[in-house]
């Protein structure tokens, strides 16, 4: 392996959503003005006893963004796609810590100008939601899952670590188990978009062979990221831009964060510029599901 594609393998396996884990003691809410993002009001985190509540879905799921073959085809686990075509997979991860999620009413933790970019510009898009990010923005959540152009996906529910070094992680604690990381973001999905996930994502990509196993078991397959965007190591826009020109290629997957500053920095300034560059070079901007060929909305219980 050359020595440039070594060193960004291990870039992305060290900063994948690396946010520090220590809260800090006055934290500095960011500038961006906020839209319509307001937090849920409950100040306490979801009981454990059960799957969270949320809203009823929608009576009509909206229809699936790309159908092409059954998701018992696709490999357990894929850092890119099929590199015949000139396409990319983008990607964010919507993060929500514990601490974040005590923080929600006080610390700007979505950056609304990357969603309304995204809008504006239809472009598409895979979000690997934490489960707590779900609980803490219902009606954002909600709105992704009426876009025809996004498409949602499982990132755990509360970030916690599957391996014991996962870097910028806390342990899976009681009562969360690594099955319950899975199952009950998924439900909280669907119960608030009516929209059954495919794709799930480890906290920093941190997994062995028999987590990979498990969450396939449950119907998901793990998808992590061939292209590093360098906002999780707070790199400078033009560094990003830089990061996912050079090393982007056919069937990648890019991953970044709709978390934006002050902890993930500079994202939105970067897709400014890469995303007319992509479509002016010829490449076409896809869904993870599309990019491996996800299927329609399966039946419960396939697999």
């Amino acid at each position: 392996m050359p020595a440039r594609l070594l060193a960004i393998g291990v870039a992305i396996s060290l900063a994948a959503c690396g946010l520090n884990q220590t809260q800090p003691a006055s934290p500095t809410p960011s500038t961006v003005t906020p839209m319509a993002l307001s937090p849920s009001p409950s100040a306490s985190q979801p009981s454990a006893s059960a799957v969270p509540s949320a809203s009823v879905p929608p009576s009509s799921p909206r229809p699936s963004i790309q159908p092409v073959v059954p998701v018992r085809s696709i490999p357990s686990y894929n850092n890119h796609g099929s590199r015949t075509r000139k396409w990319i997979a983008l990607t964010f991860d919507a993060d929500m810590y514990p601490w974040m999620y005590a923080e929600r009413n006080r610390v700007s933790l979505v950056d609304p100008r990357i969603i309304e970019l995204l809008e504006k510009t239809h472009t598409p898009a895979t979000i690997f939601l934490n489960g707590l990010f779900a609980e803490a923005f219902p009606s954002l959540v909600k709105r992704f899952g009426g876009d025809p152009t996004i498409e949602l996906a499982n990132h755990s529910w509360d970030h916690a670590g599957w391996t014991a070094d996962c870097p910028n992680t806390t342990p899976i604690r009681a009562p969360m188990t690594e099955r319950t990381e899975v199952t009950w973001t998924e439900a909280i999905v669907s119960r608030l978009t009516g929209v059954e996930v495919h794709f799930f994502r480890f906290p920093g990509f941190c997994r062995t062979s028999r987590e990979v196993a498990l969450v396939r078991s449950l119907g998901e397959r793990s998808i992590g990221s061939d292209c590093f965007f360098g906002d999780t190591l707070g790199w400078s826009t033009q560094r990003q831009i830089a990061s996912v020109e050079g090393g982007c290629t056919r069937g990648s997957i890019v991953v970044t964060h709709l978390n934006g500053p002050p902890f993930h920095p500079n994202v939105y300034e970067a897709l400014e510029t890469l995303i007319p560059w992509w479509k002016a070079h010829g490449w076409t901007i896809v869904t993870v599901g599309r990019l491996l060929g996800d299927p329609t909305p399966r039946p419960s219980g396939s697999g």
